[in-house]
């Protein structure tokens, strides 16, 4: 058996190796509060996705004309709420962008992290604001698109009613 290293293993550590790179250590405190928040979105987007569920069923199977109109309010709302937090995200990823190209570091200076992170200078930084800048442009387009999709399946619902 041979147990000398791949020169793909060598890579790996090279790039995994923290020896002389400067490292941000976690907020522990930063790090609770980020899982907790996360739990409690995560448990209110489902209590909220079953009851908004449960009503949108009871609408469907409704025999009441009046009932179609509530649907289609129902799903207006839906298709409206929805990209203020897609427009919020690409926001705040643009800003993210514009910091980093300022500061000319990532993770910016004086910010808090909740897990090990590599300090990223030059470069590597600049890669890291124009990946986010890609990431932002890609989201507003495919929320756009879903909406406006989203938007012409609820006014073919609309002209058939």
């Amino acid at each position: 058996m041979d147990t000398r290293s791949s020169p793909t293993d060598r890579y790996r550590r090279r790039l995994n190796s923290t020896v002389g790179k400067i490292v941000i250590r976690p907020n522990a405190r930063l790090r609770r509060r980020v899982l907790w928040g996360l739990v409690a979105a995560l448990l209110l987007g489902f209590l909220t996705i079953y009851g908004v569920n449960d009503y949108a069923w009871s609408l469907v199977h409704s025999d009441d004309p009046l009932d179609h109109q509530k649907l289609i309010r129902l799903a207006h709302w839906i298709i409206f709420a929805m990209p203020v937090g897609v427009f919020a995200l690409v926001g705040w990823l643009l800003w993210l962008a514009r910091r980093i190209f300022e500061t000319g570091q990532f993770p910016l200076p004086g910010q808090k992290v909740i897990r090990p992170t590599v300090l990223r200078t030059g470069g590597a930084a600049r890669r890291m604001a124009w990946s986010l800048i890609v990431i932002s442009i890609a989201l507003l387009v495919l929320e756009i698109l879903l909406t406006y999709y989203a938007m012409q399946v609820i006014w073919s619902l609309d002209s058939t009613a």
